[in-house]
């Protein structure tokens, strides 16, 4: 095993006051290289950049200090349960280059800023409370999942396929160019927010509860499959539409595209309003559905309970 505590107090090479507080900052540049992973423990905010060579600098800020190791390929971080910032948190930035992080798990509190061109998978599991965002263009894959509570912010230009796990608590936000997969499965609880978002297909399967804001979705393929409690709006243009509810939803939709597909075998309460070449429907559950628009082909099945409101759709 590889161990090499970095004692910042002893080897800090360039004191420099702290933005806004005075305090002087403690820097060290170590001499890490090989690493695949990071794991957490303590309080500390990580600036990742996947680039060609290997970098790693330290800053501290407040009078305690992080130890920072390498252990096995892993990057660890502890920090002391006082003496940082008013709060009592050691305040620690770890500034990290690298050509690909395979791993990444944090236990404590963490702020996680990823860019660059990161190839490969990179695995992220949250146990703690972290703020993540991603960005820059990152050809592979990304893995989260989530079992604390977590802030996720997803934006630029991402080829590669983004998939997430919820099992806590997330607020989930995504934008820019996801010309890959999203991919989102939730058995906790959610906020699902995109504005202005392109990818290649979206596809969002609910056990727990999401609150979704989804607005100016540009996709070649979008799912829904709802087996918890679904509520909120959307906005979508996409080539299908596939929402199938087996839980409880109460949805508003907007739909442009080519074939949607509603399929209820639960409590459903939806008002679509479509623009496209095929509609069809089908319930075999409790529903209160309104359609508008217009659509070319029209198919409504129901064996169910349901209240269908069709006033709207191709009244010309």
């Amino acid at each position: 095993m590889l161990a090499h505590a970095a004692s910042l107090a002893a080897q800090a090479n360039h004191p420099a006051p702290a933005a806004g507080d005075g305090k002087p900052a403690y820097i060290e540049t170590l001499n890490y290289k090989g690493f695949t992973g990071v794991h957490n423990s303590g309080n500390v905010d990580v600036i990742y950049t996947a680039g060609k060579e290997y970098s790693v600098t330290v800053e501290e800020r407040g009078t305690a200090r992080s130890t920072v190791r390498l252990e096995e390929g892993t990057i660890t971080v502890s920090s002391p349960a006082s003496g940082g910032d008013a709060e009592g948190k050691c305040v620690t930035t770890l500034r990290i280059t690298a050509p690909a992080l395979e791993t990444l798990e944090n236990y404590g509190n963490m702020q996680l800023t990823c860019g660059g061109n990161q190839p490969g998978t990179l695995e992220i599991e949250n146990y703690g409370n972290m703020q993540l965002t991603c960005g820059g263009n990152q050809p592979g894959t990304l893995e989260i999942e989530n079992y604390g509570n977590m802030q996720l912010t997803c934006g630029g230009n991402q080829p590669g396929t983004l998939e997430i796990e919820n099992y806590g608590n997330m607020q989930l936000t995504c934008g820019g160019n996801q010309s890959g997969t999203l991919a989102i499965e939730n058995y906790g609880n959610m906020s699902f927010a995109v504005d202005s978002l392109s990818a290649d297909r979206v596809l969002l399967e609910n056990s727990g509860n999401i609150k979704a804001d989804v607005s100016k979705l540009h996709v070649r393929g979008f799912v829904v499959e709802n087996n918890g409690m679904l509520d909120g709006r959307i906005t979508a243009e996409a080539q299908t539409l596939d929402f199938e509810n087996n839980g409880k939803s109460t949805l508003e939709a907007d739909y442009k595209g080519g074939k949607a597909t509603v399929r209820n075998c639960g409590d459903s309460k939806l008002s679509l309003r479509v623009d496209c070449e095929t509609l069809n429907a089908n319930n075999s559950g409790l529903s209160e559905m309104t359609f508008s628009g217009t659509a070319d082909n029209v198919r409504i099945d129901g064996a169910g309970r349901s209240k269908v409101n069709v006033s709207q759709l191709n009244n010309f």
